[in-house]
């Protein structure tokens, strides 16, 4: 697991134990996205999330191919191949970005009860 993906994790973890309010007024939403989404469906978060990580993840494919290329060429150029490097890095940033965005709009139109299991998961592989 990278470095990153560990500290956001870890972060939300730390978060989440303490408690912390999930009000999405508290990131400047507006009332009433606020009241929209508290009554919105888990799956629907889920398809609203869906097209931007499709594209995310059709970018970082996208990369993967091309820094193959340039590692298959017979003189591979090492700053071409760093920033490729960087370029998928800052994909898989967003996507992850992207997935603690989900979830917690996925909590907060959840039920307590619901939301220890929705969790109970994250945190089990977070442990590991």
């Amino acid at each position: 697991m990278s470095r990153l993906l560990f500290g956001v994790l870890s972060l939300l973890v730390a978060v989440l134990l303490v408690g912390a309010p999930l009000a999405a007024e508290e990131v400047g939403l507006p009332a009433e996205e606020v009241a929209r989404r508290a009554n919105e469906d888990p799956q629907e978060v889920k398809n609203r999330f869906s097209p931007q990580l499709k594209s995310v993840q059709i970018d970082i494919q996208t990369v993967k191919v091309e820094l193959a290329r340039m590692l298959a060429s017979p003189q591979p150029d090492r700053a071409q191949v760093k920033g490729m490097i960087a370029r998928m890095l800052d994909l898989q940033k967003r996507k992850q970005m992207l997935l603690v965005d989900q979830m917690f709009d996925t909590l907060e139109c959840m039920p307590q009860g619901s939301r220890d299991e929705f969790l109970q998961p994250i945190i089990d592989q977070l442990l590991r």
